[in-house]
């Protein structure tokens, strides 16, 4: 009777331990069911917030790429408006012409055709011919080529940043000659140095896109001369025109003006006449021009 009450008993207090778990255990399901609610509303909110966010930086993207986009426009127009125009090659803006040299012999061409300007020049007796484009003012009375240039004046005091932009291709050379044939394309500025009269003698600074001389090419030299009574600085580039090649250049102008003054001591300098041109003596020169822009940025 004892023994049956005993396991009565024990019995009893393992059911109420286990009702008592098995509440304890409801309880923490109910809490963790709570807690998993509300972490699933913390994390829903934060995916709101972060698409919020990701929006934000999208619009933000975009008023920085507009912005900067506008930055470059206004940044092109305000470059355009400190450049000042000096000299643009165009069908209508400029002479084409052909000299037949001192012997008069000369044959050649220069055209504008297929929006680009063709010049070749022929010279088989020695007369140094050319054929070229030009504008401006030339000197010993050979008169104004179609218009004036802006004709500019470069001084100690003033020395503006000229910059040259020229696309061109060589067609074809031919030296008649072992050893005594030129031919060259390049393009020439007349400068008055007021050290004399102007229509008596200038100074010219003259770069050579490209220069066979004598029995070879010539490259990366400069020459001082005198020629027909005018005091000459000639650069020979080093990055010279190829055959069959198509070059653009992007040349700093005012090294070469500052080097031609200082060679014959001169404190100032207008620009009068620009020319593009091919040149021969006793050879033959070939080639086409299909922009020319020349601007000073203030």
């Amino acid at each position: 009777m004892n023994r049956n009450k005993l396991v009565a008993i024990t019995s009893l207090v393992l059911v109420g331990l286990l009702g008592v778990i098995v509440a304890f255990q409801q309880f923490e399901i109910a809490s963790l069911k709570t807690q998993n609610c509300d972490l699933g509303l913390q994390l829903e909110l934060k995916e709101q917030e972060i698409a919020h966010l990701k929006e934000e930086i999208e619009h933000l993207e975009q008023d920085y790429f507009c912005l900067n986009s506008s930055y470059f426009q206004l940044l092109t127009i305000l470059q355009m408006l400190c450049e000042e125009e000096v000299f643009v090659l165009a069908q209508n803006s400029v002479c084409c012409e052909v000299w037949k040299g001192f012997n008069g012999d000369g044959v050649g061409e220069s055209t504008f055709t297929d929006y680009k300007f063709k010049m070749w020049i022929n010279d088989t007796s020695g007369g140094w011919a050319l054929s070229k484009v030009c504008r401006g003012l030339m000197p010993h009375g050979w008169g104004l080529r179609y218009a004036p240039i802006n004709e500019i004046e470069l001084s100690e005091t003033c020395f503006p940043d000229v910059k040259l932009d020229i696309t061109l291709k060589l067609i074809d050379y031919k030296n008649y000659t072992v050893d005594n044939s030129s031919m060259n394309v390049a393009i020439c500025f007349f400068l008055d140095g007021y050290a004399t009269d102007y229509q008596q003698s200038c100074y010219q600074t003259e770069m050579q896109f490209f220069s066979y001389y004598g029995d070879k090419i010539q490259k990366n030299q400069t020459w001082y001369f005198q020629w027909r009574n005018d005091s000459v600085a000639q650069f020979k580039l080093a990055d010279n025109l190829q055959k069959g090649e198509i070059k653009h250049y992007e040349i700093s102008l005012k090294p070469y003006f500052l080097d031609m003054m200082n060679h014959y001591n001169l404190t100032k300098a207008k620009l009068k006449h620009i020319e593009i041109f091919t040149e021969a003596y006793k050879g033959y020169c070939e080639f086409e021009v299909y922009d020319c822009k020349i601007r000073i940025s203030t």
